[in-house]
């Protein structure tokens, strides 16, 4: 046959034939392949006859183009790079043996043609052993799912997908020998040669027209877009020198009054520290690009152009708010300490380790501070949380800024983070972290208004989602954990009420997590919260850190 070469095979090269590998085989390798599958089939009692029509064993055809396996010289027939090949051949194995195990039961490398290509023998049994060729391919969606698969596994070689739901013709192996034989009648073997290497360069050409025709198909529609762009920019060009015009002539400005007549307004009640657009966008309850529609309607181009200049010049020349971090009251942190660790239920340990750190303290009128910094450590804002309030997220500091920077701490300052958990307030992060002990090394984040993060940072670690608030710029893969309760802090402050009393037994959790609330409620947690070593602040300590 074709593959064990025991017929004559007028494509492949007899001088390689021991090149040939068999990569999957059991004890009875000698035997023929019709009677191993047979033997396969009857390892397992058939429930059923077997009919007469049955799929009894599936040949599937792997290989790559010679692209892949000979990237320096396409056309050189039989020829390949050593190291493509092992990866190839490796991927290809493993594959088969994950996806169906014993069920392949040989599979052979053919090194003495065109281009390496392995055939892999499978009997199509079910999970229970029965001959069912339809439960593994029946219907297109399943092949689709097959050729999927294998793409999915040599995708890192480099290697793409053929077109899917291609409208190619399948040619049988007899079909092709038929010709291969036809053609090579009567020749004389490097006539044979000449004949395969002209045609294996016919092919690598017809592949370079092909992607030739995309190239330029791509360049067109390029140069379609670049015009396009052109004449965007040639028209914006344009107004703009028509508004010049007609601003360089006189002009009547649009003032306050004159927007307040045409509002209907009462020209006495209206406070003239109130700017032109934002009179506008205040009346009309309407944002900033529908009072600039309005006020071009009624007093032109050329004036609301006018009027967008002064109001940009007037807020380029107002001082920048920076973020200012707020003064520490040390006298108020002893209550705001017990506060947290008495009616909260955080422990010491972290309250005292996170102060220590510099990134929580007291402020005014008894509030926590909490520091934002982005991940090389600078300080860009501040979170302000009174204590005695129920709303643990606090409010921002002015000057902080929404999405530069982050409260966030970490359970083990020495090595990078290989998770983090986004949380939304710093009250709800010590919380979770004394709850859930991690394993690995975490960054616990707190999310500001608007519940933007900074989900392309996150690239490559684990994360988990530990709030019911919707969150905006999240990676595309994370994990969701939501407490039992209404918080965090209150499953923390739940649990230890739980064990204090006596409600909590050893069999409704294990005895670990009895234990290290006790430690929690005992203030010492010296075991598992030593994990949490302080690290030297402002360094980076986050994400991205080698």
């Amino acid at each position: 046959m074709h593959v064990s070469r025991t017929r004559l095979t007028p494509n492949a090269d007899r001088s390689k034939l021991a090149d040939n590998q068999t990569l999957i085989h059991n004890d009875d390798r000698d035997l023929p392949l019709s009677e191993v599958v047979n033997r396969k089939i009857h390892s397992v009692e058939q429930r059923r006859k077997i009919r007469t029509d049955a799929v009894h064993c599936v040949e599937i055809l792997l290989t790559a183009s010679p692209e892949y396996f000979r990237s320096d010289d396409p056309s050189q027939y039989g020829y390949y790079q050593a190291d493509k090949l092992d990866d190839w051949k490796r991927v290809t194995q493993r594959w088969l043996q994950q996806k169906y195990g014993d069920r392949i039961v040989r599979a052979e490398l053919h090194l003495d043609e065109a281009t390496p290509h392995i055939h892999a023998y499978l009997v199509p049994t079910d999970e229970a052993g029965q001959l069912n060729c339809k439960k593994l391919f029946g219907g297109r969606a399943k092949m689709f799912a097959f050729q999927d698969s294998y793409a999915a596994a040599t995708k890192h070689l480099g290697l793409e997908r053929g077109v899917r739901d291609a409208q190619a013709e399948h040619t049988t192996v007899k079909e092709y020998y038929a010709v291969v034989n036809a053609a090579s009648s009567g020749l004389e073997l490097e006539n044979i040669q000449v004949l395969r290497t002209k045609a294996a360069t016919y092919e690598w050409m017809k592949r370079e027209q092909v992607q030739l025709e995309k190239r330029l198909k791509l360049l067109a529609a390029q140069r379609d877009l670049m015009a396009m762009e052109l004449q965007k920019t040639q028209e914006s060009i344009a107004a703009r020198a028509e508004i010049d015009r007609a601003m360089a002539k006189e002009q009547l400005s649009i003032s306050t009054d004159r927007v307040a007549v045409e509002l209907k307004l009462n020209l006495g009640e209206v406070d003239p520290l109130v700017g032109t657009i934002d009179l506008v966008t205040d009346t009309l309850d309407t944002n900033l690009e529908g009072a600039l529609v309005w006020l071009h309607e009624k007093f032109g181009a050329a004036a609301t152009a006018q009027l967008v200049t002064q109001t940009a010049r007037t807020i380029w020349d107002l001082p920048d708010l920076k973020f200012i971090s707020p003064d520490p009251v040390r006298s108020e942190w002893d209550g705001i300490r017990k506060y947290f660790t008495d009616e909260k239920s955080l422990p010491a340990k972290l309250i005292d380790r996170l102060y220590d750190e510099g990134l929580i303290y007291a402020g005014e009128c008894g509030t926590l501070i909490c520091l934002h910094r982005d991940f090389e450590g600078k300080v860009t804002g501040a979170t302000a949380i009174d204590p005695k309030s129920e709303r643990h997220q606090g409010e921002l500091v002015a000057g902080s800024s929404l999405t530069g920077g982050f409260y966030y701490f970490e359970n083990n300052a020495q090595v990078a983070a290989q998770r983090v958990v986004i949380i939304e307030s710093p009250i709800e992060a010590m919380a979770y972290a004394t709850l859930n002990l991690p394993e690995q090394p975490t960054l616990y984040l707190s999310t500001h208004q608007g519940g933007w993060v900074s989900g392309d940072k996150f690239s490559g670690i684990e994360v988990v989602v530990a709030t019911k608030i919707q969150l905006k710029n999240l990676p595309n893969r994370f994990e969701q954990h939501l407490p039992n309760g209404a918080s965090w802090v209150a499953d923390l402050k739940s649990d230890l009420d739980g064990v204090t009393s006596g409600r909590i037994k050893i069999g409704e959790r294990n005895d670990a997590q009895v234990q290290a609330i006790e430690k929690v409620r005992q203030e010492s947690l010296e075991s598992d919260l030593q994990k949490i070593t302080p690290p030297n602040p402002p360094q980076n300590r986050g994400i991205g850190r080698k």
